[in-house]
């Protein structure tokens, strides 16, 4: 096991200490809050995201400092016109640029559909740094609303709990209070583990990567993460 590993445990152990002080019907409506914030969060990621996109100052400064066409091994290739490269080709880049799969499976998919050509932009090169940085903009816009409304809804929550007392179950509670919480404390674990991706691009250490291989509960929450399949590169 790993720190990674331990952290995650940690915070599912929390999770779940919450759960049996707090009791079932309490982490119920905490567990749908939190799966209406993480839709609502989907649906206002544009929101967040055309923000940062209307700074051109900003978003450039982004392009320039992620600089994701240095993923790519070949400078020459980097420069190449994307209509030019093969699907086969385009493949065989990705896997030496060594970038996270979800990020990957991006770029391929705006490759082929051309998804930047409106905004004149045709190498590789640009197409990795677009990608990139739309990705992350995308995925900071998601965690921003998240935990922007999980916070309001927590309050809001905790509120009506400390004004009319949600009650408890005279039988079983703790065990029905346990099993939601474990429902919760998975749904958290994928959210937080929605990170890994920037800390392996944006931070290039041999151990980063190593300790996220290693995790066990990273080849779970991050390897088959599927919040981040919604996370959009354009």
């Amino acid at each position: 096991m790993t720190i990674v590993d331990f952290v995650a445990l940690g915070i599912a152990a929390l999770i779940v200490l919450a759960a049996l002080y707090k009791g079932f019907i309490h982490t119920a409506f905490s567990t749908v809050l939190t799966v209406i914030c993480v839709a609502l969060s989907f649906l206002l990621i544009d929101v967040g995201a055309n923000v940062i996109h209307s700074n051109e100052e900003l978003y450039n400064m982004l392009l320039y400092y992620t600089e994701g066409s240095e993923f790519i091994v070949d400078s020459e290739t980097s420069r190449r016109d994307i209509t030019t490269i093969s699907n086969t080709e385009l493949e065989e880049i990705i896997q030496k640029s060594g970038l996270p799969f979800h990020i990957s499976k991006e770029i391929i998919e705006n490759v082929e559909l051309e998804a930047f050509a409106s905004e004149g932009v045709i190498t590789l090169g640009d197409y990795f740094n677009n990608t990139i940085v739309n990705v992350f903009i995308n995925l900071f816009s998601f965690l921003f609303w998240f935990i922007t409304l999980k916070v309001v809804s927590a309050f809001l929550l905790n509120w009506v709990d400390y004004s009319f007392n949600l009650p408890k179950f005279t039988r079983f509670d703790a065990l029905y209070s346990i099993a939601m919480s474990l429902f919760h404390s998975v749904l958290v674990l994928f959210i937080l583990f929605m990170i890994c991706p920037v800390l392996i691009t944006m931070l290039p250490f041999d151990f980063i990567t190593e300790v996220i291989e290693e995790s066990t509960f990273a080849k779970l929450f991050y390897e088959s993460n599927f919040l981040l399949n919604w996370i959009p590169g354009v």
